[in-house]
């Protein structure tokens, strides 16, 4: 009966991945900082060489209600929802303060070359999707 249960949960999780893949309409870029430094031609000042990581399919989502956050905002407490970055499973793992570029969004071209800093990476045994937290890079 165990066995039986963990082929119908291996199936599930297949089948699973392959329809959240398959709202991964949007496309991403993920860089990470390498040890060598650069001039940035703009601001004179030194900053990490960045090197790609991967590029992959994925899905922008906000986690809503459930991870909001209260900011002082002019003086007055407004909540903002975290934002999200899924991509495939198969795709390797990437690190904190990573930079995500969204290189295209079909359904929302506004996000189209923005770039996100990865908060903590998140790991789960049965996940459909890799998920992360992540920032819009100032």
């Amino acid at each position: 009966m165990t066995a039986d249960f963990a082929a119908q949960v291996a199936i599930g999780l297949s089948e699973g991945r392959a329809l959240a893949e398959s709202l991964m309409t949007a496309s991403i870029t993920v860089r990470y900082k390498t040890s060598r430094m650069t001039q940035d031609p703009v601001t004179g000042k030194e900053v990490p060489v960045m090197a790609v990581r991967f590029t992959s399919p994925a899905k922008f989502q906000t986690t809503g209600s459930l991870a909001t956050s209260d900011v002082d905002s002019g003086g007055r407490r407004v909540a903002v929802d975290q934002l999200q970055i899924h991509y495939p499973v198969s795709k390797p793992q990437v690190e904190q303060d990573d930079e995500i570029t969204c290189d295209t969004n079909p359904n929302d071209p506004r996000l189209e070359g923005r770039v996100f800093l990865v908060g903590d990476p998140m790991n789960k045994t049965y996940a459909t999707a890799t998920r992360l937290n992540v920032r819009e890079k100032p």
